[in-house]
């Protein structure tokens, strides 16, 4: 169910980047002289015209993100209507991405998507990793349906691939811009680009910092669904030869928001018969606000959750031309992914609590070590396009997880199980 109101009131660029380089976008002239847009994708692992790939996919430019106000995944269904993404329980741990209505649900990290995630080509095992802001992005590409000939498993649903610009060799470029919106919404973005020896070496700089209030308030106080999130990328571009290029990116990201709680919709028969009350509870049961009335208020009762996540990553790509129809690519990465998460009852009482100091001082999260590696060769023979290649990979996982029972977990019990579903049946039995 999502409730979420977000308005943007402004969007402004500061500074205007000093040159433009549309590098997915080529003009060519028709026989009458009118342009005719090109855009080139990489659905195939080669770019290639949009017109030309056997699959169905759509490309979207960072011009048509900005455009639509699009900046993370989670609204990519503005532009893409058979992409989508929702939250259960937690956003790191919980995320279901689909495409066509299909992908993988589970709240269990040793799941794999259906929907497979690529970050300048470099797959990402788990949806939450790909939880941050779209910065200094070049092009989305969300491919439909099977993908597991060229992008490997767990892309039974599709594919998104998300590529980022690249380091300009030639001219200094900046950019900077900032939006405003309700509840308190602050999104800034900005990144540096240039060259450190014309023509041979580049570099690019980019950050960007999100915060927002929450807009489900709880009647203990805590406040859900807010964002308070950096990120920052570093790439260094590196001209070989004329045959020959190394791309190393670096990018870390930290998140420490408040999710996921929820809405009571309909309140236990339990608290008109009065067994909180006989169980020695408040006669509410923890639940002061619920039915329709909170729903349009957006009012929980929970205690404040907690929920973050820190990641850093690092790639590196080769790309060597061997011959005039023939190239070679190697990739190879490493990404370590770590989250925490706080959870309480949905109630205002104490029944249990998902946090160190009831769980005896465990910490629920897990941490994740991916390493991965790729060697692709593709060439071109009269009509036939061909490709060989080898992928390996490497994942620890390291779940921890605990629970602690409140101090009113008992009673709890008593009013719901002894004094509403079992007292009043044994008291009437003969």
């Amino acid at each position: 169910m999502n409730i979420k109101k977000l308005y943007h009131y402004c969007a402004c660029a500061l500074f205007p980047a000093i040159t433009w380089l549309p590098t997915t976008v080529v003009q060519a002239q028709s026989a009458e002289g009118a342009a005719i847009e090109e855009i080139l994708v990489s659905a195939t692992r080669r770019q290639e015209s949009l017109q030309d790939v056997p699959v169905a996919v759509t490309a979207l430019s960072a011009e048509a993100l900005d455009r639509a106000g699009v900046i993370d995944l989670r609204s990519l269904d503005t532009l893409v209507t058979s992409f989508n993404m929702q939250t259960s329980q937690t956003e790191t741990e919980g995320v279901v991405l689909r495409v066509r209505g299909v992908g993988t649900t589970g709240n269990n990290i040793g799941l794999e998507s259906a929907v497979g995630i690529f970050l300048d080509d470099v797959y990402l095992s788990r949806p939450g990793v790909a939880l941050g802001d779209l910065m200094d992005v070049e092009q989305v590409e969300v491919l439909r349906g099977p993908q597991g000939t060229l992008f490997g498993r767990n892309t039974s649903a599709g594919a998104i691939s998300i590529r980022t610009k690249r380091p300009n060799l030639n001219e200094n470029e900046f950019f900077a811009n900032l939006t405003a919106g309700n509840y308190d919404a602050q999104n800034l973005q900005a990144g540096i680009s240039g060259p450190i020896v014309e023509d041979t070496l580049g570099y690019r700089l980019s950050l960007a910092r999100r915060v927002q209030d929450g807009y489900m308030n709880s009647t203990s106080g805590g406040e859900s669904y807010t964002r308070d999130r950096y990120s920052l990328r570093g790439q260094l571009l590196w001209n070989i030869s004329d045959t020959m290029d190394l791309r190393i990116i670096g990018d870390f990201a930290e998140t420490e928001e408040q999710c996921c709680d929820a809405v009571v919709l309909l309140e236990t028969q339990a608290r008109a018969a009065g067994s909180y009350v006989a169980a020695g509870l408040p006669a509410d049961g923890g639940v002061r606000q619920f039915g329709d009335g909170a729903l349009d208020d957006i009012i929980s009762n929970a205690a404040q959750f907690e929920n973050g996540f820190d990641q850093a990553g690092l790639s590196a790509e080769l790309n060597w031309e061997l011959s005039e129809n023939t190239d070679l690519t190697w990739l190879s990465s490493f990404r370590q992914y770590d989250t925490y998460t706080e959870q309480y009852d949905y109630v205002d009482i104490d029944i249990y609590r998902v946090d160190p100091p009831a769980a005896n001082g465990i910490e629920a999260g897990f941490d994740i070590d991916t390493w991965t590696s790729e060697l692709r060769l593709t060439g071109d023979s009269g009509r036939l396009s061909w490709m060989v290649g080898a992928y390996i990979s490497d994942e620890d996982i390291h779940n921890r997880g605990g629970l602690g029972i409140g101090n009113d977990f008992t009673a709890n019990m008593d009013a719901m199980l002894w004094r509403f579903a079992f007292g009043p049946v044994l008291s009437a039995a003969p």
